[in-house]
C-alpha cells in the first residue's frame, strides 16, 4: 500500500554570501540499552536491526528527538517498539518492515487528522465510538478482501470502540471495481450495502454485469430496483465523490485505512489494527517527559 500525503519543498533563491559549515563527520552514539523493551530472544542481527531502525527514526509522540531516545517515555513508542520485537521473532525481516513502519511513524500515528466526508457513506459499529476506522477498498483487491475479514473480526472485538466506515476507491485495473462499488451502493438503497459488500468479496466469479445481478438475487433484493439503482446519480456520484476524494487524499493502491482521519500504514492483520488502536488510546500519554 503506497500512498504520499504531501511533498514538502524547499525553494532556494538567489545565492548566499555565507559559508556552510562542514557536515559533522562524527557519527552519534547510538541508544543500545531501553528499560520499557527487553531484545532478549532476538538475533544478534535482528537486534541490531532494531537498534538502527529506533535510532534512525523520529519520536511518534512529536517529542525533539529519536525515537529511541522517547522509547522508554513515551507511551505509542513503547507499544510499536515491542510490536516491532514481537514480529521480529516471529521471522518478519526488518527490510521488509522497515518501509512501512518509517511511513506509519512519519505520516501515520504522527500525522495531522483529514477531514473525511462521511456523509451517506455505509458504516458498522457504534455512531459513538471513539475511534472511527476508514476503509478506501476495491472488490477485486484479493488484499481487501483478506483486510475485509480483519476488520470485521476487530470490530467485532472492539464493538464499543470502533465504528468502520466503507469508501469506494476503484483501480483502474480491475475492470469490474467501479460496477462492483455502484452495486454495493445500489444495494445499500434497500438497506442491504452489508451483505453486498460481503458477497462481492466472497464471490470467486468475475464481477461482472450477470454475477452483480446474481449476488443480488442471493441476497434478497427486489431485482427491478436494484437494476434501476445501479444508474441512480446518488449511487453514482457517491462512488465518484469517494475516488476523487481518494485521489485528494495521495491514495494510489487499496486498501488504505485510516484512524480517525490519521493514515494507517502497518499489517492489516488484527495484531497490526489492535496495535494502532492501543497506540490511539495512548494519544493522550505522548508525552515528552518520563513515564
Amino acid at each position: 500500500m503506497m500512498r504520499v500525503l504531501g511533498l514538502g519543498l524547499v525553494l532556494i533563491f538567489g545565492c548566499s554570501s555565507k559559508k556552510e559549515a562542514p557536515a559533522s563527520t562524527t557519527p552519534k552514539p547510538q541508544i543500545t540499552h531501553f528499560q520499557a523493551v527487553s531484545v532478549a530472544g532476538l538475533t544478534a542481527e535482528q537486534q541490531s536491526g532494531f537498534v538502527k531502525l529506533v535510532n534512525d527514526e523520529i519520536c511518534p509522540c512529536n517529542c525533539p528527538q529519536s525515537f529511541a531516545a522517547c522509547l522508554d517515555t513515551c507511551k505509542p513508542a513503547t507499544l510499536l517498539a515491542r510490536w516491532i520485537i514481537e514480529r521480529l521473532k516471529e521471522g518478519v525481516p526488518m527490510e521488509l518492515m522497515a518501509p512501512a513502519l518509517s511511513q506509519e511513524i512519519n505520516s501515520g500515528f504522527s500525522s495531522n487528522p483529514q477531514i473525511i466526508d462521511l456523509e451517506g457513506f455505509s458504516s458498522k459499529g457504534s455512531v459513538k465510538a471513539p475511534f472511527t476506522v476508514i476503509e478506501f477498498a476495491d472488490f477485486e483487491c484479493a488484499h481487501c478482501k483478506t483486510t475485509a475479514q480483519s476488520l470485521d473480526a476487530f470490530l467485532k472485538k472492539y464493538p464499543k470502540e470502533i465504528r468502520l466506515v466503507y469508501k469506494h476507491f476503484p483501480l483502474e485495473a480491475h475492470p469490474f471495481a467501479k460496477g462492483a462499488g455502484l452495486a454495493a451502493e445500489a444495494a445499500g438503497m434497500q438497506g442491504k450495502f452489508w451483505p453486498m459488500h460481503q458477497a462481492l468479496f466472497e464471490s470467486n466469479t468475475p464481477l461482472d454485469g450477470p454475477q452483480i445481478m446474481a449476488l443480488a438475487q442471493k441476497i434478497g433484493l427486489n431485482p427491478a430496483r436494484f437494476k434501476q439503482d445501479l444508474s441512480n446519480s446518488k449511487v453514482i456520484a457517491r462512488v465518484e465523490h469517494s475516488l476523487r476524494e481518494g485521489q485528494l487524499l495521495g491514495i494510489t493502491g487499496t486498501p488504505a485505512l485510516f484512524f480517525n482521519g490519521r493514515p494507517y500504514y502497518l499489517s492489516t492483520d488484527i495484531k497490526g489494527l489492535e496495535l494502532r488502536l492501543a497506540m490511539e488510546k495512548a494519544r493522550a500519554q505522548a508525552t515528552c517527559d518520563k513515564l
